[in-house]
Protein backbone atom coordinates (compact mmCIF):
# COMPACT_ATOMS: atom_id res chain seq x y z
CA UNK A 1 0.00 0.00 0.00
CA UNK A 2 2.62 2.00 0.49
CA UNK A 3 4.38 1.79 -2.89
CA UNK A 4 0.90 3.16 -4.44
CA UNK A 5 0.95 6.14 -1.85
CA UNK A 6 4.57 6.65 -2.09
CA UNK A 7 5.89 6.70 1.24
CA UNK A 8 7.86 4.52 3.63
CA UNK A 9 6.14 1.59 5.50
CA UNK A 10 5.88 2.41 8.80
CA UNK A 11 5.92 -0.66 11.00
CA UNK A 12 2.19 -1.49 12.91
CA UNK A 13 2.21 -1.99 16.71
CA UNK A 14 2.14 -5.97 17.97
CA UNK A 15 2.42 -6.40 14.86
CA UNK A 16 4.33 -9.82 15.65
CA UNK A 17 2.06 -10.84 18.06
CA UNK A 18 -0.92 -10.45 15.22
CA UNK A 19 0.46 -12.63 12.80
CA UNK A 20 1.83 -15.56 15.24
CA UNK A 21 -1.90 -15.39 16.67
CA UNK A 22 -3.31 -14.75 13.60
CA UNK A 23 -1.89 -17.99 12.50
CA UNK A 24 -2.50 -20.10 14.95
CA UNK A 25 -6.23 -19.37 14.43
CA UNK A 26 -6.05 -20.33 11.36
CA UNK A 27 -4.55 -23.27 11.75
CA UNK A 28 -6.54 -23.83 14.82
CA UNK A 29 -9.86 -23.73 12.39
CA UNK A 30 -8.22 -25.86 9.83
CA UNK A 31 -8.20 -28.30 12.71
CA UNK A 32 -11.76 -28.26 13.81
CA UNK A 33 -12.26 -28.75 9.80
CA UNK A 34 -10.01 -31.43 9.11
CA UNK A 35 -9.64 -33.25 12.76
CA UNK A 36 -12.69 -35.97 13.64
CA UNK A 37 -12.94 -34.85 16.81
CA UNK A 38 -11.80 -36.02 20.48
CA UNK A 39 -13.49 -39.51 21.28
CA UNK A 40 -15.50 -40.03 24.42
CA UNK A 41 -13.37 -42.11 27.19
CA UNK A 42 -14.52 -46.07 26.62
CA UNK A 43 -13.26 -46.68 30.08
CA UNK A 44 -12.19 -44.91 33.44
CA UNK A 45 -8.37 -44.90 34.51
CA UNK A 46 -8.45 -43.96 38.19
CA UNK A 47 -11.61 -42.38 38.49
CA UNK A 48 -10.35 -39.51 35.68
CA UNK A 49 -13.00 -38.98 33.20
CA UNK A 50 -11.80 -36.32 31.26
CA UNK A 51 -14.92 -36.48 28.62
CA UNK A 52 -17.36 -35.31 31.22
CA UNK A 53 -17.72 -32.00 29.88
CA UNK A 54 -19.21 -33.47 26.76
CA UNK A 55 -21.40 -35.65 28.84
CA UNK A 56 -22.52 -33.43 31.26
CA UNK A 57 -25.21 -30.89 31.05
CA UNK A 58 -24.02 -28.51 33.56
CA UNK A 59 -20.47 -28.32 32.67
CA UNK A 60 -21.84 -28.37 28.72
CA UNK A 61 -24.07 -25.20 29.58
CA UNK A 62 -20.76 -23.61 31.06
CA UNK A 63 -18.85 -23.87 28.48
CA UNK A 64 -21.81 -23.03 26.03
CA UNK A 65 -22.55 -19.98 27.97
CA UNK A 66 -18.27 -18.82 28.35
CA UNK A 67 -18.34 -19.16 24.57
CA UNK A 68 -21.24 -17.03 24.32
CA UNK A 69 -19.68 -14.15 26.63
CA UNK A 70 -16.38 -14.58 24.72
CA UNK A 71 -18.61 -13.95 21.27
CA UNK A 72 -19.98 -11.32 23.38
CA UNK A 73 -16.86 -9.63 24.20
CA UNK A 74 -15.66 -8.90 20.24
CA UNK A 75 -19.54 -7.14 20.00
CA UNK A 76 -17.90 -4.32 22.85
CA UNK A 77 -15.36 -3.67 20.10
CA UNK A 78 -17.26 -2.41 17.33
CA UNK A 79 -18.56 0.29 20.00
CA UNK A 80 -15.46 1.84 19.42
CA UNK A 81 -16.12 2.44 15.95
CA UNK A 82 -19.73 3.38 16.46
CA UNK A 83 -20.15 5.76 19.68
CA UNK A 84 -17.96 8.72 20.16
CA UNK A 85 -17.66 8.73 23.85
CA UNK A 86 -16.10 4.80 23.54
CA UNK A 87 -12.77 6.05 21.84
CA UNK A 88 -10.38 5.41 24.67
CA UNK A 89 -7.31 3.18 24.08
CA UNK A 90 -5.03 2.67 20.60
CA UNK A 91 -5.87 1.35 17.56
CA UNK A 92 -3.22 -1.49 17.29
CA UNK A 93 -3.72 -2.05 20.80
CA UNK A 94 -7.62 -2.72 20.40
CA UNK A 95 -6.92 -4.66 17.08
CA UNK A 96 -4.54 -7.09 19.20
CA UNK A 97 -7.18 -7.23 21.31
CA UNK A 98 -9.53 -8.50 19.09
CA UNK A 99 -7.21 -11.61 17.63
CA UNK A 100 -6.45 -12.64 21.27
CA UNK A 101 -10.47 -12.87 21.93
CA UNK A 102 -10.67 -14.99 18.37
CA UNK A 103 -8.04 -17.50 19.56
CA UNK A 104 -9.78 -17.12 23.01
CA UNK A 105 -13.24 -18.21 20.89
CA UNK A 106 -11.30 -20.85 19.37
CA UNK A 107 -10.38 -22.58 22.74
CA UNK A 108 -13.59 -22.10 23.83
CA UNK A 109 -14.74 -23.95 20.70
CA UNK A 110 -13.08 -26.52 21.12
CA UNK A 111 -13.72 -27.33 25.18
CA UNK A 112 -17.41 -27.09 24.21
CA UNK A 113 -17.51 -29.36 21.78
CA UNK A 114 -14.86 -31.28 21.68
CA UNK A 115 -13.67 -30.57 18.00
CA UNK A 116 -16.58 -32.75 16.94
CA UNK A 117 -19.13 -31.13 14.27
CA UNK A 118 -22.21 -33.11 15.87
CA UNK A 119 -25.84 -32.46 14.25
CA UNK A 120 -28.33 -30.07 13.96
CA UNK A 121 -27.36 -26.70 15.94
CA UNK A 122 -23.88 -27.95 17.31
CA UNK A 123 -23.22 -28.16 13.57
CA UNK A 124 -24.58 -24.84 12.31
CA UNK A 125 -22.53 -23.35 15.49
CA UNK A 126 -19.08 -24.97 14.73
CA UNK A 127 -19.82 -24.20 10.91
CA UNK A 128 -20.46 -20.62 11.76
CA UNK A 129 -17.35 -20.17 14.44
CA UNK A 130 -14.96 -21.95 12.78
CA UNK A 131 -16.16 -19.59 9.15
CA UNK A 132 -15.90 -16.87 11.26
CA UNK A 133 -12.67 -17.51 12.24
CA UNK A 134 -11.31 -18.24 8.94
CA UNK A 135 -12.23 -15.09 7.43
CA UNK A 136 -11.67 -12.77 10.21
CA UNK A 137 -8.57 -13.62 11.10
Amino acid sequence: MSELLGTTPTPQPHSTLLYVIGWIVILGGLFLLLFPGFGYQHFVANNVQWDSIWRDSVLRQISGFSLLGISALIAVISLRKRLRWFRWGQFASWRSLHVLIGLLVLLALLVHTGARFGENLNLLLVLSFVGVLLTRV
